[in-house]
């Protein structure tokens, strides 16, 4: 379900949009719940990049303390 909902986000906002990189944010905090690491690592890394590319440095810090959450 995420994944359709993801590539629909991504259609309408862009690959790189603020709004999808929350989305990955949710999704990886949803897998850490699960005690899904490894997949959780994969969409905060994911949302991490977007983050660092559009200098929003609220929402950097919040996935890097996810991150470390992961490690």
């Amino acid at each position: 379900m995420s994944v359709i909902f993801q590539e629909l986000e991504s259609a309408l906002y862009g690959e790189k949009s603020p709004n999808i990189a929350k989305t990955l944010k949710v999704i990886g905090t949803l897998f850490i719940i699960q005690g899904n690491l490894a997949e959780a690592k994969i969409y905060l890394n994911r949302a991490l990049t977007i983050f660092e590319a559009r200098g929003m440095l609220k929402m950097l810090k919040e996935v890097k303390q996810k991150l470390k959450m992961v490690q």
